[in-house]
């Protein structure tokens, strides 16, 4: 093998070594940014009124299309791994949260756990899963029931009184199953 080759051979394993590394950096840029805009909604409670629910936006973007929905059944924990393996139900469509800012959701927790579904301004989709066993932030939507949105109205379009949650658990949905129709408030 002549020098000429093995000069050959070194600049290709060179560009390829720097193709690589673009690539990488690049995914790595794209990750960074959408994690800099990236809202962040925690569970916690309203210390003056004890039976509220408080959704705080710990993140630097506006958390978008907030679908709030209760966890788990007695005996049954939430996974805060990926994926969805909980009985979710009562799915309630929050306004929008900026950073900052907290809503109340005035009802006591039926289930054992707790989490919402949002997304960035862009549209990317977020989940928060809180459960016995701690809290956690997932990228993606396929960690609670995907209810479909439309027709499921605001909390601050309705009345106190229909924000208690009905007893037959409305959009209840197990694992496999197909979400049932979101919300539907008594008349």
């Amino acid at each position: 093998m002549s020098s000429s080759d093995v000069i050959a051979i070194i600049a290709a394993a060179i560009a390829l070594v720097s193709a690589v590394a673009a690539v990488l950096t690049y995914q790595r840029s794209i990750v960074a940014e959408r994690r800099a805009r990236m809202p962040a909604l925690v569970f916690g409670r309203d210390d003056s009124k004890k039976s509220e629910l408080v959704v705080e936006n710990v993140g630097t973007g506006p958390a978008m299309n907030v679908v709030y929905a209760q966890g788990g059944t007695a005996g049954e924990s939430i996974a805060l791994e990926r994926g969805f393996r909980e009985t979710w139900f009562n799915p309630i469509h929050l306004r929008p949260i900026a950073p900052g800012e907290k809503v109340s959701i005035p009802w006591e927790v039926q289930g054992a756990g707790l989490g919402l579904r949002y997304t960035d301004a862009f549209g990317s989709y977020y989940v928060v899963k809180a459960g016995d066993h701690g809290m956690r932030i997932l990228e993606g939507k396929a960690h609670l029931p995907d209810w479909n949105m439309q027709g499921m109205p605001y909390v601050w379009h309705l009345d106190r009184q229909d924000l208690t949650p009905d007893r037959s658990r409305w959009g209840e949905c197990k694992p496999g199953e197909r979400p049932a129709s979101p919300i539907i408030f008594p008349p």
